[in-house]
């Protein structure tokens, strides 16, 4: 388990002080895993990682200056004066390994994003829509695996 405090500001060259882009307030972490053996020649092992991650500052899209030059356009007047959801993450996997003879048979299973948490990476404007509209992270993504070692 760890936690961290981040606070970042910058002095901007119109004199204020702001939240730098890396400000996400807080970072905390839970990982874990534990193997038991089955037998004397398999095991299982479990995991998993939580990550929660304090919303980062952004800079707003002006949305009547995007639509007028039909691209995005930040709102300068807000630098990085938003503040995204946090970042929320939950990773688990399973893991059967095998030895065989000289070999290891590790067949595994990992899903990322199990919680299928939209986390926001950035936005922009969408000329078709003429929306803000969003890139996420990592959707709910299942890894199925065959390792075989010598």
């Amino acid at each position: 388990i760890t936690a961290s405090y981040v606070h970042q500001q910058y002095l901007a060259s119109d004199g204020i002080w702001r939240d730098g882009v890396f400000d996400s307030r807080f970072i905390f972490n839970v990982v874990s895993g534990e193997t038991s053996h089955l037998q004397s020649s398999m095991t299982l092992t479990l995991t998993e990682k939580l990550v929660i991650v304090g919303g980062s500052p952004y800079t707003p899209i002006n949305l009547a200056a995007s639509a007028n030059a039909g691209t995005t356009i930040l709102d300068s007047s807000q630098t990085l004066g938003a503040r995204n959801s946090p970042y929320v993450r939950l990773d688990i996997g399973a893991d059967i390994g095998l030895k065989w003879n000289s070999m290891s048979i590790d067949i595994y299973l990992t899903i990322l994003n199990v919680l299928g948490t939209n986390n926001v990476l950035d936005r922009y404007y969408d000329t078709y829509f003429k929306i803000v509209d969003y890139n996420y992270d990592l959707p709910f993504v299942p890894v199925l695996g065959i390792r075989v070692t010598d």
